[in-house]
C-alpha cells in the first residue's frame, strides 16, 4: 500500500519539481518584459477573479475527488455547473453597475478578460479533482506542469510581442487553461460517465451545505492575509510597490504548491483508509523541507541582495527586501497548506474558518492601521509576517493536536531547529562570501536528498522483506 502511495506522491512531486524548474527559468526573463507596475495593476485585477473563484464554483473540486455515489456525482457536477452560471451572471452584473456608479473604468478594461479566466479557473480545478476521484494521478502531474509551462511561455511571447501588457498576462493564463481544460475533460469523458446527462437539482446540495458554508468562507477570509493587501497598497502606497509585494509573493509561493499540492491530493483520497501510511509519506516531505528548502531560505536571506536585482534586473532591485521579511512565514506554510485537506477529512472546517477569520482580519487590519499612520512599507510588512507566523503555526499544531499527530512530529520540529541554528551559523559566517555559501548550499541539499532516497529506500525494502513469501 506504502509503494502505490509513495509512487503516487513521488509522480505529483515530479511534475511539481518541473513547474520550479519552469519558474526558475522564467521568471528573470518575466520580470525584465514586465514592470512592476504591470504586475501590480494585474495583481489588483486578479483579486476580483479570486473573490468570484469560490463563489461560483463552491470549491466543489474537493467533494468531486471524494469516494461519492456515482449518480450523486453526476447530479452535484450538473447542478454546481449551472447554479455557477447563475451566480456568476448575477456577480458580473453588479460588478458592471459598481464600476458605473464608481467610475473605476479600470475594471472595465479587463472585466472580459476577468470573467474567462475565471470560469477557465473553476473547470480546471473541477477537473483535477475528477481525475483525482478516478485515481489518474499521472494526468493530474501532466496538467498541473503543462498549465505553468504554457501560461510562462505565452507571457514571455505575448509579453515580448503586445504593447498592452496587461492584457498580454490575461490572455495567457486564459489561452493555457482554455487549451488544458478541452483536454483534460476530452480525458475524463473517455475513462468515466460523470458528462451523461443528469438532472439540475439543488436538493443535491443538502449533504454538502456545511463544506459550501466553510470551504467558501474560508477561501474568502483567506484572502485577508495577503491578496486583500495588494488594494491597501496599490492605493495608499503604489502599483510599483504593489508589483513588487506581488511577484515576492508569487516567488515564495512556488515551494508551498510544489510541496503541498502532492500531500492535499493524496490527503484527500487516501488519509481515512490508510492513515498510517499516509503519515509516513508526510513524514518524508517534511524531512525532505527541511534539509532542502530550510537551508534554501537562509541562504536567501543573507544573499537576496545580490541574487534578486542580478536575476531580476535593475527595476526590480527593492524586491529582496521584501523576500527577506516574507520569508519565515511563507516557510511555514508550506507545512500548514500541506495539511489543510485534513480539515475537511476530519470535519473541521469551522475551526479553519475560524482561524481565517480572526488572523485573516487582524492581518489586514494592522496593515491598514499602519499604513494609514504612515509607518514604513517595510515596517508594517515585517509586522504582517509576525502575525501570519503566528496564525500558520497555531494552524498547524491545531491540526496536528486533532489527528493526534503532534508525537510523531515532535522530531521533526527537533529537527527543523537543529538545521536551523547550524545553516544559520555557517552562511552568517560567510555572509560576505556569495560563492562559497552557494557551494555550502548545495552541498547541503545534496546530502539531504541522498538521506531522504536512503530512507524511502528502506522503508520500501523493509515493506517487501515483510510481504507474505507466496
Amino acid at each position: 500500500m506504502i509503494k502505490r502511495i509513495l509512487q503516487n506522491n513521488i509522480l505529483l512531486s515530479t511534475s511539481s519539481f518541473l513547474s520550479l524548474l519552469v519558474n526558475i527559468f522564467s521568471i528573470p526573463i518575466i520580470s525584465r518584459i514586465y514592470t512592476p507596475d504591470d504586475i501590480g495593476i494585474f495583481s489588483s485585477m486578479q483579486i476580483i477573479s479570486m473573490i468570484f473563484i469560490p463563489l461560483i464554483g463552491l470549491r466543489m473540486e474537493i467533494i468531486f475527488g471524494q469516494n461519492i455515489n456515482n449518480d450523486t456525482l453526476k447530479s452535484l457536477f450538473t447542478t454546481t455547473i449551472l447554479s455557477g452560471f447563475i451566480m456568476s451572471a448575477f456577480l458580473f452584473s453588479a460588478l458592471l453597475m459598481s464600476t458605473f456608479m464608481n467610475q473605476k473604468f479600470l475594471f472595465l478594461d479587463y472585466i472580459v478578460f476577468i470573467l474567462f479566466m475565471t470560469h477557465l479557473i473553476i473547470y480546471f480545478e473541477f477537473g483535477l479533482g475528477l481525475l483525482n476521484r478516478l485515481q489518474m494521478y499521472k494526468f493530474i502531474a501532466y496538467f498541473t506542469f503543462f498549465n505553468i509551462l504554457f501560461q510562462r511561455l505565452l507571457q514571455i511571447g505575448l509579453g515580448t510581442l503586445m504593447e498592452e501588457k496587461i492584457n498580454a498576462i490575461f490572455i495567457s493564463y486564459c489561452l493555457s487553461s482554455f487549451f488544458l481544460v478541452i483536454t483534460m475533460y476530452i480525458i475524463i469523458k473517455k475513462n468515466s460517465s460523470f458528462f451523461n446527462i443528469s438532472t439540475f437539482n439543488f436538493n443535491v446540495f443538502k449533504n454538502y451545505y456545511s463544506h459550501i458554508f466553510y470551504r467558501t468562507s474560508y477561501t474568502l477570509a483567506n484572502l485577508f492575509k495577503d491578496r486583500f493587501l495588494l488594494l491597501i497598497i496599490i492605493t495608499l502606497f503604489s502599483s510599483s510597490q504593489a508589483g513588487l509585494y506581488g511577484q515576492a509573493f508569487t516567488i515564495l509561493s512556488i515551494p508551498v504548491v510544489i510541496f503541498s499540492y502532492p500531500l492535499k491530493t493524496i490527503i484527500t483520497r487516501e488519509f481515512v483508509k490508510n492513515k498510517s501510511e499516509v503519515v509516513k509519506i508526510i513524514m518524508i516531505i517534511y524531512d525532505l523541507l527541511i534539509r532542502t528548502i530550510l537551508p534554501l531560505y537562509i541562504f536567501l536571506y543573507f544573499h537576496s541582495s545580490f541574487i534578486f536585482p542580478t536575476l531580476l534586473g535593475s527595476e526590480w532591485s527593492q524586491i529582496s527586501d521584501i523576500i527577506k521579511i516574507m520569508l519565515t512565514p511563507m516557510f511555514i506554510l508550506i507545512f500548514s497548506s500541506s495539511l489543510d485537506r485534513l480539515y475537511d477529512v476530519l470535519s473541521l472546517q469551522k475551526w479553519a474558518l475560524i482561524f481565517e477569520l480572526f488572523f485573516g482580519a487582524l492581518a489586514f487590519l494592522t496593515f491598514l492601521v499602519l499604513t494609514i499612520n504612515d509607518y514604513d512599507f517595510l515596517f508594517t510588512m515585517k509586522i504582517n509576517s509576525a502575525v501570519l507566523s503566528v496564525f500558520f503555526i497555531t494552524y498547524l499544531i491545531f491540526i496536528l493536536s486533532k489527528a493526534i499527530l503532534i508525537k510523531p512530529f515532535l522530531r521533526i520540529m527537533i529537527n527543523a531547529c537543529s538545521q536551523l541554528t547550524i545553516c544559520f551559523t555557517i552562511f552568517y559566517i560567510f555572509k560576505n562570501q556569495f560563492y562559497i555559501s552557494l557551494a555550502i548550499l548545495l552541498l547541503i541539499i545534496f546530502i539531504g536528498v541522498i538521506f531522504i532516497f536512503n530512507r524511502i529506500y528502506k522503508i520500501l525494502d523493509q515493506k517487501f522483506s515483510n510481504a507474505p513469501k507466496t
